[in-house]
Formats: C-alpha cells, structure tokens, sequence
C-alpha cells in the first residue's frame, strides 16, 4: 500500500485537501445508503414542512431534519462498478468535523427510525451501517495519517459496537 499524506503535510498544501484511499469500495453498498438517505430526506422534508408534525415531532428529531437537510458529505452518484474496486476521494480539511458529526446525526436519525414512533423509513441495516461507519472513518483515520484499511479487513462487530470512527481522537 502507498503512503498516505500526513496531516502535517497537507496543512502545508495550498490547497488544504488530502488523499484518502478506499481500498475495496463496495459501489453497491454506497448506493443502498445513497438511496436510504434520500428516502429519509423526503420524509425529513415532509416533516418540515407539516404544522402538525412540528408540535408532536421532538424538538431533537427536528434539529436532525434540519443538520440533515444541510446536506450531506456523501457523493451524490456512485459509478456503476462493482465491490471491490479502489476509489480515491480529495477531502478539504474542513471537511473533517462535518463527517464525524455528520456520522452521530446518521446515529440518531436511525435510532428514531428503529422507535417507529415518527417516521416510517426503516433504519439502516446493520451491514449499511457498518459500510457507513468504515466509508466516514476512513477519512478521518487516513487524515491522522493512519493507513487504508480496506472493506474486506473490517470488523463489522467492532465497528458496529461504536459510534467512534476510526482515527478519531476525543481532542
């Protein structure tokens, strides 16, 4: 595996990006998450814009909608290919904080899904949740200078027993 570019060297960079590379990214399970969150935008937009909804809905699953709605730093289309090719993304490094809150507003809005109390999209399966952690952590860990770790080398278990990305730090 190549090197990957140290924090310390980006900030350097004119441009303040750096490299991150997904080794053995699974196009297909991109897409089922792609698509999950689309269905949960058009139900968040719903809510929204609902004078009822807004006086039963908790205050905090409107503060998701609206974190949410934002948008999100996802790709907007995945390419057609199948698992296991690498991809290679350029992140701002401002983009950090954003995903990683980004990765617990995804946490919660599937916890509301799982209560079924206030919405009706299902929440992610455990495997989509797991790609979704693995796909945000990697950014974060290869920003702090970790190395790629590859889908097929995750612990799913692990991953899903954590609401930390990997290469996250609590400063």
């Amino acid at each position: 595996m190549g090197s990957v570019q140290r924090m310390s060297e980006v900030a350097d960079a004119a441009d303040d990006h750096v490299v991150v590379r997904m080794v053995g990214f699974p196009s297909p399970l991109m897409r089922e998450v792609i698509e999950h969150l689309e269905g949960l935008q058009r139900e968040f937009t719903l809510l929204a814009s609902s004078e009822q909804a807004r006086g039963e809905v908790p205050r905090r699953l409107l503060e998701i909608v609206r974190e949410l709605r934002k948008g999100t730093p996802l790709p907007r289309r995945v390419d057609s290919g199948g698992s296991g090719e690498d991809r290679t993304f350029h992140v701002p490094l401002t983009a950090l904080q954003a995903l990683i809150r980004f990765s617990r507003v995804l946490d919660e809005a599937d916890s509301y899904c799982r209560d079924g109390d206030f919405l009706l999209t299902l929440p992610m399966s455990d495997e989509l949740v797991a790609f979704r952690r693995w796909y945000l952590g990697e950014f974060v860990a290869q920003v702090h200078g970790m190395e790629p770790l590859s889908w097929e080398e995750v612990d799913r278990g692990a991953v899903l027993g954590t609401s930390a990305l990997r290469g996250e730090t609590d400063s």
